[in-house]
């Protein structure tokens, strides 16, 4: 983070931060979000993408995320461990949330009803972790350690369906499907 809050300056137009690194895991701490955020001028904006938070030990976050001009970015894939799921959401400042809607439902907004159906997915995979239920993806990934898009995400909402793919390298892909057979077995 050194080299980053020293780069920074007072006309700096944005900063985008992953928290916890990926693949690593690496976690920025909050003193230097802090720190970073501080040092920079008050039209500079900070994206703060938090997709990956949910990986090791939950930590504290610090009053500094408040500040308004920090824009954080979250996304189900990451927390449910579902590849392929596109429902993230962002938390800002009032005025940046407003100004932020009206662009993207002029610009590119779709109709609501497509949103309505994201919701349910979400409702849905929410509603199968709180009740323990079966869900054939989140079991796979964590017996086999073989990560299968969930059939869910495709609207086949009746049973345990998912999705591979054969776009991987062969020897993988044999290895995948091989464990892929072993759960189903079991």
């Amino acid at each position: 983070m050194r080299p980053l809050i020293d780069a920074i300056r007072s006309d700096t137009p944005a900063v985008v931060l992953q928290t916890v690194t990926n693949p690593t895991g690496t976690f920025v701490a909050e003193s230097d979000i802090a720190e970073l955020i501080a040092a920079a001028g008050p039209e500079t904006m900070f994206i703060l993408d938090e997709c990956h938070e949910c990986v090791g030990p939950e930590r504290l976050r610090g009053a500094c995320r408040a500040d308004p001009r920090v824009i954080r970015i979250n996304s189900l894939s990451k927390s449910y461990s579902v590849p392929g799921l596109k429902i993230g959401w962002i938390l800002a400042s009032t005025a940046f949330i407003a100004e932020f809607y009206e662009y993207a439902s002029t610009s590119y907004g779709g109709p609501p009803s497509f949103f309505y159906t994201l919701v349910e997915v979400a409702a849905r995979l929410e509603r199968t972790l709180l009740l323990d239920i079966d869900c054939a993806f989140r079991d796979l990934l964590d017996v086999e350690g073989v990560a299968v898009f969930p059939g869910i995400l495709t609207y086949c909402l009746g049973g345990d369906w998912v999705r591979i793919t054969t776009a991987r390298d062969p020897i993988m892909l044999a290895e995948s499907l091989r464990r892929l057979a072993s759960f189903l077995q079991t």
